[in-house]
């Protein structure tokens, strides 16, 4: 499992002896499992993981039928016919190469040549593990931060819902809301995020927005800050009429499910996106007090850190446009190897040896 920190590909966690064990067991996306556990902490790799393992359980490959050197040379193999045959078929292939699903497709043509599908059965998925749902109401007087396992960041208001899943599907992100939250989407185009109220569905790949259920009918309202939205009707009516887009600073109120939608300079921005648009999240060689400051400052968050074991380091760093989770990975980073800066509860937490 530690070697698993350096993949940058699905192929790599499909070639993955341990991987392929955990996939075989049926345990893939067991929230109590130490593996589910250590892709949460590591959401750069939850993608990955999740192709691999939907490659895996589509095709069963027999897990210790190859080594894994073997099996990524057979893929990378029927991978270049694959490719040979869209060339000469005159098909584009510019992203062929990038796609989890072409893969599958080549594993697929792999095994079925051979017999290799009667040696050993790969045991059953346990899916209701894979898609466990998390609800997290909020019951205290602030925002609370929900951090999910793709690096987003939910900050849920007041008496909100939100239901989200503990591990994503390969192709979508999907949560549901009930009251208000303000969302900062880790951008993931081969991964759109969807957020679902009762009137309406909101698809971003990456960018904050605010989602707001009016209370006593009075409709929905969304907010975007960064980056663009596209909106949809959560009814019927939404397989024959077009999405509407939402650029950075512009909003949309819908309180009857059949109006048309109009879309408007945002009136009243929240409190959170007014914070994050006065900082500035560009630094150059400054100290870390400065950065965690502004943190702070931005998201209305007390920061727990040692001020003498970092007082030595300073910082250049762009933390723009970036979820809060990720804004502390790039930080602790920036700072050295040993260094941890999380967001735990309400609090935001910087430990390490700091800087000599």
């Amino acid at each position: 499992m530690k070697g698993w920190i350096t993949f940058t590909t699905a192929d790599e966690f499909a070639t993955d002896p341990t991987f392929r064990d955990w996939v075989s067991s049926g345990q893939f996306g067991r929230p109590d499992h130490d593996f589910t556990q250590f892709l949460t902490a590591h959401p750069q790799l939850h993608s990955l993981a999740q192709q691999a393992a939907d490659l895996l359980r589509v095709t069963a490959i027999p897990v210790d039928y190859l080594s894994p050197q073997e099996l990524n040379e057979q893929i990378e193999a029927t991978w270049k016919k694959v490719r040979r045959v869209e060339e000469e078929r005159d098909v584009p292939i510019r992203s062929l190469h990038r796609s989890w699903f072409w893969r599958a497709a080549a594993v697929l043509l792999l095994v079925g040549g051979v017999s290799w599908w009667a040696s050993r059965p790969v045991a059953p998925t346990n899916l209701s593990a894979i898609h466990t749902w998390q609800v997290v109401t909020n019951q205290q007087a602030t925002k609370k931060p929900v951090s999910l396992v793709d690096g987003s960041v939910v900050w849920l208001f007041p008496g909100s819902t939100l239901r989200y899943p503990t591990m994503f599907a390969a192709n979508r992100r999907e949560v549901t809301l009930t009251g208000e939250a303000f969302f900062e989407v880790h951008k993931n185009a081969r991964q759109p995020f969807y957020v679902k109220t009762s009137q309406l569905i909101t698809r971003v790949v990456g960018t904050s927005f605010l989602v707001k259920v009016l209370p006593q009918n009075k409709g929905t309202l969304i907010q975007v800050r960064t980056g663009n939205v596209l909106v949809y009707r959560n009814s019927a009516a939404a397989s024959t009429e077009r999405p509407i887009s939402l650029r950075a600073n512009e909003e949309l109120r819908v309180v009857r499910s059949q109006e048309p939608f109009i879309t408007q300079r945002i009136k009243q921005p929240s409190a959170l996106s007014e914070r994050l648009n006065e900082q500035q999240f560009e630094f150059s060689e400054v100290p870390v007090s400065d950065v965690l400051d502004a943190l702070a400052k931005a998201y209305d968050m007390p920061i727990d850190f040692d001020p003498a074991a970092f007082r030595n380091c300073l910082i250049t760093t762009s933390l723009s446009d970036e979820p809060l989770t990720e804004k502390l990975t790039i930080l602790a980073e920036t700072i050295g190897p040993d260094t941890r800066a999380e967001l735990i509860g309400n609090r935001i937490r910087l430990t390490g040896s700091g800087c000599p």
